[in-house]
């Protein structure tokens, strides 16, 4: 259940903010691009525990991003440190998804 605090930043149970340090947001993804490619992309920074595909609401297609998550939180600086990479002949930017909340809000 997410909660407004006083301060006006979404707060979220203690289980979806530990998923969220372990968690990166991966933009200018090919559309073809699988779950499974990105998994792989991935696998030298640790183990890659989900990967969702952002895809638009009406029409279903790709949006070019998604968040993939890891089993521990060493592995999200590795996957940073990819940002700037090719991946399927595109430059991917990877950002951490705690540093995406804190602008949004």
């Amino acid at each position: 259940m997410i909660h407004l605090s006083n301060s006006g930043i979404l707060q979220d149970s203690e289980k979806n903010i530990e998923v969220d340090s372990r968690t990166v947001l991966v933009t200018n993804i090919r559309f073809k691009a699988t779950k499974e490619a990105l998994s792989l992309f991935f696998a030298n920074c640790g183990g890659v525990v989900n990967v969702v595909m952002l895809t638009d609401i009406l029409t279903a297609n790709r949006q070019g991003a998604a968040y993939v998550t890891f089993a521990n939180e060493e592995s999200v600086d590795k996957a940073v440190a990819l940002s700037g990479t090719t991946f399927y002949s595109r430059t991917v930017k990877i950002l951490l998804v705690t540093r995406i909340l804190l602008y949004w809000c």
